[in-house]
């Protein structure tokens, strides 16, 4: 098994999952289907290739970036991520600063492969997860017997130190964790000359991901 991937173009702005079989329908590259450019992959390495899962992504206001970790032939590896960048306004990426703006998308893509963030941002980290946090906080030892407004604060530094882990903005950057990589990405975009460049969506796909769950269902 490997990971592909291919740009989709003509598909929705927003990203959305879809299943192994209507991903190989999806347009790719140099006018073929990604089934077409799956099979070619697999000649090329002499493997049988399958599509299991994946993700239509498109940015209206920006670039789409990809990044395959240990790549092993072009288009496949072991590790892929994909990353949306849009700016505030659909014409502040256009011109020479389009493949300047897909350069910190794919920093962005390589940093979601190495961190495996769970979520984009706080507000898209469901209640349920958050709820789970506090609760673990609420069972520790000796926590019951603290003030109200102490548990509180335990709990808001607590979350806090949680979305720094898990949400893909709040990381730190892994090729400057002095930033976050939202204000990296805002960092660069405003060195182009682009106001409030932000990642809008991601996804990430590593090998053998999800294998288990399939053979249960």
């Amino acid at each position: 098994a490997r990971a592909l991937l291919t740009s989709a173009e003509g598909v929705g702005a927003a990203s959305s999952p879809v299943s192994g079989s209507e991903i190989l329908e999806l347009p790719a590259e140099g006018g073929s289907t990604i089934g077409e450019a799956l099979t070619n992959v697999g000649l090329g390495i002499r493997e049988k290739l399958q599509v299991r899962r994946g993700m239509v992504m498109a940015a209206e206001r920006g670039v789409v970036s990809t990044y395959l970790h240990m790549s092993q032939a072009p288009g496949v590896g072991s590790i892929g991520a994909v990353v949306a960048l849009e700016a505030s306004s659909k014409g502040d990426v256009e011109g020479d600063r389009t493949s300047k703006v897909a350069e910190i998308g794919r920093k962005v893509a390589m940093h979601v492969a190495a961190s495996d963030p769970r979520f984009l941002c706080e507000a898209s980290v469901p209640e349920e997860v958050v709820e789970a946090e506090k609760e673990v906080l609420r069972n520790q030892p000796g926590v019951s017997e603290k003030p109200a407004n102490i548990v509180e604060k335990m709990i808001t530094g607590r979350l806090n130190k949680f979305f720094k882990q898990v949400t893909l903005l709040n990381q730190p950057f892994v090729m400057d964790d002095s930033v976050s990589v939202e204000d990296f990405v805002k960092r660069e975009g405003k060195a182009l000359g682009i106001q409030g460049l932000a990642v809008t969506q991601f996804g990430r796909f590593k090998v053998g991901d999800g294998i288990e769950r399939a053979a249960e269902e």
